[in-house]
């Protein structure tokens, strides 16, 4: 038996059993390998990290031709749309479960040049088999409870990892710690400004720290927990994640580029030191992130049963935080290349610096981390989902926005924004232009 003798039909189950099947053209698969590569000034070759393996997805073309093709093709919409994963039947790689259509997809009716046929663009992912809490209410409170004790720990490694000897190192302490201060500043305090309650909150912790700095030093618990109070006050701010993360991303950065990225052994307590108080504030940061990330979720989450006209009505004043379905798989894809980045930064530092870790609060770091990931997976499947469709000829914007939509009002303003149109679309799309809309 040859290889054309061994395919299979090709067939999509959605969650609630409906099995569909297909036509397809060429295939092809992918599995995301986590490595991170490390080079350091002064280090021939590089580190490399892995993190093990990532999503495996299978893109596919999935045809439907004849006389119902219409039809069939509006009920295989109906099916991807489906909350939940399903089971899908590769033609060529072999039978998947837990199968998710994941990202935009685009539906194209080529009506005047190839009449007769509806093809679809599909991304089915793998989802882990791993199951999350089954309450939502009782998920969130396992997240609050893994970053509390995370900042718990992280104070006590901190305050296990100075130390001081002499005048010239707590005075190389008391520097260090007043430059991440100004660092934090920088990069928060306008996020902290979209709030005044927080806004004073932060200022005041600021003024605080500094002015008893040289206290706090040698109660080094202490000023941890007081630095890690400051760095997540603006992640309590609400507003878009986007601002959030990018927020939060500059500090990071900045931290993680402390020493050019490797601090290097000397003599005396000096660089250790330095090295805990930069890991201090770049672990606080990350957990700020999914501190943002999980608020703005439950937001989320209160706001998901608005129907389509209500989320309409209140464009663009007042937009859910995760407006799509498609925000919430960029975050989690942020948050975890932000978490790889920042564990191949502290070990290969604690390497170089010859540092035991504990693995305590990153560990918590890392549950709160997965906890999150599966919080907004969990959210997803309730947020409205994007689609793309592709114009078989022209078309009027406002005809166009009356039929994906069903009404106009705010719902017109939406559709220029979310597709980006230039002057010339507004007055007529052009056939051929992949056209953006969201379905509850």
């Amino acid at each position: 038996m040859s290889w054309p003798d061994r395919l299979k039909e090709a067939a999509y189950t959605s969650p609630s059993g409906v099995r569909t099947t297909f036509k397809y053209e060429n295939v092809r698969a992918s599995v995301n390998k986590r490595d991170s590569v490390r080079e350091f000034p002064g280090y021939d070759g590089a580190f490399v990290q892995s993190f093990g393996l990532g999503a495996s997805s299978y893109p596919m073309l999935c045809i439907f031709w004849g006389g119902d093709h219409d039809r069939e093709a509006d009920d295989f919409l109906a099916r991807l749309a489906e909350a939940g994963a399903g089971i899908l039947e590769h033609p060529f790689y072999g039978r998947f479960e837990n199968m998710v259509p994941v990202g935009p997809i685009a539906r194209r009716d080529d009506l005047k040049t190839a009449a007769n046929q509806s093809i679809f663009e599909v991304n089915f992912v793998q989802s882990s088999a791993f199951q999350f809490p089954g309450s939502i209410v009782s998920e969130g409170d396992a997240i609050d409870a893994a970053l509390d004790s995370f900042a718990n720990a992280q104070a006590d490694e901190f305050g296990a990892g100075i130390d001081i000897q002499n005048a010239r190192e707590k005075v190389s302490l008391i520097d260090n710690v007043k430059a991440k201060i100004g660092a934090t500043v920088r990069e928060l305090s306008k996020l902290a400004a979209t709030v005044s309650e927080i806004e004073n909150e932060f200022n005041d912790a600021v003024d605080f720290i500094e002015s008893n700095i040289s206290s706090l030093v040698e109660t080094p618990v202490s000023l941890a927990q007081q630095i890690i109070e400051l760095v997540q006050l603006p992640s309590r701010a609400a507003g878009q994640i986007s601002t959030s993360l990018a927020a939060y991303q500059g500090l990071l950065s900045s931290t993680l580029a402390d020493a050019n990225g490797l601090f290097s052994p000397t003599a005396g307590n000096s660089v250790n030191n330095q090295f805990f108080n930069s890991e201090l504030f770049a672990r606080a940061s990350y957990s700020s992130m999914l501190t943002a990330a999980k608020l703005t979720a439950d937001s989320t989450r209160e706001l998901s049963g608005d129907s389509l006209a209500e989320f309409l009505a209140v464009f663009p004043q007042d937009q859910p935080p995760f407006s799509t379905q498609n925000d919430i798989i960029e975050t989690i894809e942020f948050l975890s290349g932000e978490s790889q980045r920042l564990t191949a930064w502290s070990e290969a530092n604690r390497e170089s610096l010859n540092l035991l870790d504990t693995g305590e609060s990153a560990a918590y770091l890392t549950e709160s981390s997965l906890g999150v990931a599966g919080f907004l997976v969990r959210i997803s499947f309730s947020a409205r989902q994007e689609r793309i469709i592709v114009l078989g000829s022209p078309r009027n914007l406002i005809e166009l926005c009356a039929e994906l939509y069903g009404v106009l009002d705010n719902a017109f303003d939406f559709l220029i924004l979310s597709n980006d149109l230039s002057g010339d679309e507004i007055y007529e799309l052009p056939a051929g232009r992949r056209i953006r809309y969201y379905i509850p």
